[in-house]
């Protein structure tokens, strides 16, 4: 069994009013089924040649949601595991705040993905749900949610 080792980065995006973030919802995931129809944060892997973080974050968000941001300041490091083809892989996170740019919710789905994606929405903070969400990432969202209180 090998392991492998990715860093990704997350996004806690903010709408104009401050008031919602941007949300995926996991429609489908390959080696990750637990995840299915639950809620998580917009973002993804640093390619092997991208050196610039806030450029790769802006980019994983846009792939992912159709919008542009503006790239905010991390917050908070998270890790996760799985297997994938017999393979240990673990992810290191980094949870960043982001603002919404310009753009309209789409998605690009790649045939390749090990996850599928619904359209991504936006939630009303003050109505946020903890175990509505990837529970890797639960330690983030309350982290953030206790950011936001102080915003």
């Amino acid at each position: 069994m090998g392991k492998i080792l990715y860093f990704a980065q997350k996004g806690l995006v903010l709408n104009e009013t401050k008031k919602k973030i941007l949300v995926v919802k996991y429609a489908d995931a390959k080696y990750t089924p637990q995840v299915k129809g639950k809620y998580g944060f917009p973002g993804g892997k640093l390619d092997f040649d991208e050196t610039d973080l806030d450029e790769s974050f802006v980019r994983e968000v846009r792939e992912e949601t159709g919008v542009t941001i503006n790239p905010g300041i991390p917050f908070f490091v998270y890790s996760w595991k799985y297997v994938r083809n017999g393979d240990l892989v673990r992810i290191v996170a980094v949870a960043r705040l982001g603002e919404y740019k310009t753009g309209e919710l789409t998605i690009e789905q790649k045939e390749e993905k090990e996850t599928k994606l619904n359209l991504p929405e936006w939630l009303d903070i003050n109505s946020i749900v903890v175990a509505d969400f990837v529970a890797d990432e639960h330690l983030a969202l309350k982290r953030f949610l206790e950011i936001y209180k102080n915003l």
